[in-house]
């Protein structure tokens, strides 16, 4: 089943330590990366970890896990906080894990479950328990998020349970964190401390699901390293009718800063139980792509629903539609006015592939990245086509997943490519060759499951860290951003990016020639199109690379043909 998730398109596996013990997560974690390395070309799959966070679930059912009961409109039900009915709920009877909900709640409040699809409202408050009428009833499971919309509740930004979760994701080597219920930029530090040196190249999402959240949305963008839109619990906590606003609200703050950005909850809800989506869910998910997203994340649908694997081919084909009618001029153009001047070289850099890319109708970008920063650069401008990320750290390839466009590419071994014998230095145009895909390679590849349309390929190289792949990814050029990094976690990491594709370059040995060095990644990135079917002989390659090793020196952009 992994397998052929991975194969329709799966990039971050999500593991809710809301449920489950350590021993399943570390299951579920080894069996990810075993069914990623399956393939006769590994594939790239980030794993993230989504922590409990100060939020409060009901317990578990007498039935189990899997169980469910059924609670009815005008019947009584009481929320005890007593831990001896933990593991033993009932429809007349349910264990809430906030101790201080006695003293928050009020006669006449309303408590919501699940989402916000059962509501209750408190009748009388006792010691240890409420008493509450079902306003609105329906099927509950276990372990279900409780919502209490207008109280303000004390619990902290990490609870212990999120202590000892974050240790073991620090030990299990997770590329992701996602933060539950962030309010400020505070709770942000809060778990970077948590995670201390060991976990620094772990990066953290903060989910805004409340009316704090959005209100510190700016101070929570600027210190987090991406955003995740989490609908279920934010479309309680504030009016239902303005969720949609806070959605484009936020992902155009993310959008501007060049910070990733997430759509989820209910995004194909109806296909838990059903084979196909409605017509509003298909056209959920493509509005969230147009808004900007650099994500858009399936929940119950796959991790409970009865039709897994098709979901995330009809969400992928939904994507892949809705990234064809991106007007990526216009978007590119308005955040090209919003970009403060002058811009520092990568940035310059940056705007400068994407420009070209539009100008020579492209099909890909290429670039070879160690941090995955230059691929998420370029993926905040949205390049209307994959950004492919080479990489020899598989966590900078994993990570990459989050990144819009990115595709992350781990590199295993050297080529011998060079620019033509004839190409002096600076920029260079060539005529380009049209490039045709077989429809069989065009189902198999990646990059074509993401919407490449191009005629062309353009190639972006880096010579070390990701931030000119993050710089050109924001100015959305209407090409794959190819980024060839050594680090692994970076590869993951720029999936996160909108339209980089990472490749994960896997000899750790640099050359001691330097210029061979590069030439090796950059012939592993072209050699990685033509297997997949988007790159031809004869095709552009827009390559960046910098003056000399290391970070900090990208500054010069060539265009060549494809050899």
């Amino acid at each position: 089943m992994l397998q052929e998730m991975i194969q329709s398109g799966m990039n971050i596996a999500r593991m809710n330590f809301s449920h489950g013990s350590h021993e399943y997560h570390a299951d579920t974690v080894k069996n990810v990366r075993e069914a990623a390395a399956s393939f006769e070309e590994p594939r790239i799959v980030a794993i993230a970890l989504d922590t409990k966070g100060p939020e409060i679930r009901t317990g578990l059912l007498a039935g189990g896990p899997s169980a469910e009961v059924e609670l009815v409109k005008g019947n009584s039900i009481r929320l005890s906080t007593n831990k001896s009915f933990e593991n033993s709920g009932t429809g007349v009877c349910l264990y809430v894990d906030y101790e201080n909900i006695l003293k928050v709640v009020e006669i006449g409040s309303k408590v919501y479950i699940d989402d916000g699809l059962i509501s209750l409202v408190v009748d009388e408050i006792y010691d240890d328990a409420i008493y509450c009428v079902v306003e609105n009833g329906g099927m509950l499971g276990s372990r279900k998020g409780v919502n209490l919309p207008g109280t303000v509740v004390d619990l902290p930004a990490v609870s212990e349970k999120d202590l000892k979760d974050l240790e073991f994701g620090v030990e299990q080597g997770v590329d992701i964190i996602f933060a539950s219920f962030i309010r400020n930029a505070e709770g942000v530090r809060t778990i970077r401390k948590v995670l201390g040196e060991k976990g620094k190249d772990i990066k953290i999402i903060a989910k805004i699901e409340n009316q704090e959240g959005v209100e510190n949305s700016d101070e929570i963008i600027a210190e987090a390293d991406g955003v995740m839109v989490a609908r279920g619990d934010l479309g309680i906590e504030i009016p239902a009718e303005k969720v949609f606003l806070a959605q484009k609200m936020l992902i155009a703050k993310c959008n501007r800063a060049g910070k990733p950005v997430i759509c989820a909850t209910q995004m194909l809800e109806s296909m838990v139980h059903k084979p196909r989506p409605t017509r509003a869910e298909g056209s959920d998910v493509a509005n969230a792509v147009l808004d900007g997203a650099d994500c858009v994340m399936l929940s119950g649908e796959t991790a409970k629903g009865d039709y897994p694997v098709e979901s995330l081919k009809i969400m992928h084909y939904i994507c892949k539609e809705a990234e064809a009618a991106i007007y990526h001029t216009k978007y590119f153009d308005e955040l090209l006015r919003n970009t403060p001047k002058p811009t520092d070289t990568a940035h310059t850099i940056a705007i400068a592939a994407t420009s070209a890319a539009v100008s020579c109708k492209a099909s890909a970008i290429l670039l070879i990245t160690t941090t995955g920063r230059s691929a998420g650069m370029i993926s905040h401008y949205r390049p209307p086509c994959p950004i492919v990320a080479v990489s020899r750290n598989a966590r900078t390839c994993r990570q990459l997943q989050l990144t819009y466009g990115i595709a992350p590419c781990f590199y295993e071994g050297p080529s011998g490519f060079s620019p033509p014998p004839d190409s002096p230095s600076g920029i260079f145009l060539f005529p380009a060759c049209g490039c045709r895909v077989e429809p069989e390679k065009h189902l198999r590849s990646p990059l074509r499951r993401r919407g490449i349309r191009g005629r062309h390929f353009f190639a972006l190289l880096n010579n070390s860290f990701l931030t000119t792949a993050r710089l050109c990814s924001r100015y959305m050029p209407p090409v794959p951003i190819i980024a060839v990094s050594r680090s692994a976690q970076i590869a993951r990491v720029l999936h996160l990016h909108r339209g980089v594709f990472p490749l994960h370059y896997k000899i750790a040995d640099r050359n001691p020639d330097w210029p061979t060095d590069v030439d090796n990644r950059i012939n592993y990135g072209i050699q990685v199109g033509k297997d997949r079917g988007f790159v031809q002989k004869g095709d552009y390659l827009i390559v960046i690379t910098g003056w000399r090793q290391g970070a900090g020196h990208t500054n010069t952009l060539r265009i060549i043909n494809a050899p």
